[in-house]
């Protein structure tokens, strides 16, 4: 469980999506993940270290794709698409027919990883910031 916080916590620090977001103890992760199906949470793997993580949430009759990151050395490799596969794969075994998932504007490998897949963008929300 330290090790898969101490990934997250890189991913989340370098991935547009979630610059800074996992700014809480690693015994909120550990709860927040020991809540999780392990089913549900997809480790690529180079030997003992992981390399990239997707994983995904039940909500009602679909899931949502919480996240999915690659190590910075790992990336153009094709790990989180094949990450993404597997876990379209699990979700259409276990009887869903409709994933989701959330992308910021800027992080074009993620978007075009998902569009491949057969994502289809759908109306959202814009943030606009100006800086005082």
């Amino acid at each position: 469980m330290e090790r898969l916080y101490r990934v997250v916590k890189q991913l989340s620090g370098d991935t547009p999506d979630y610059q800074g977001a996992l700014d809480f103890p690693y015994e909120t992760f550990a709860a927040m993940v020991s809540r999780m199906d392990p089913r549900c949470i997809f480790i690529a793997m180079s030997g003992e270290e992981m390399t990239g993580m997707t994983c995904l949430v039940p909500q009602g009759n679909e899931m949502y794709t919480l996240f999915t990151g690659v190590v910075k050395e790992y990336r153009g490799k094709g790990i989180a698409y094949a990450l993404k596969l597997l876990s379209i794969r699990f979700a259409h075994e276990h009887g869903v027919k409709q994933l989701r998932t959330n992308n910021h504007s800027t992080n074009a490998p993620m978007l075009a990883i998902n569009r491949k897949l057969g994502y289809v963008s759908q109306p959202g929300y814009w943030i606009l910031k100006r800086l005082l």
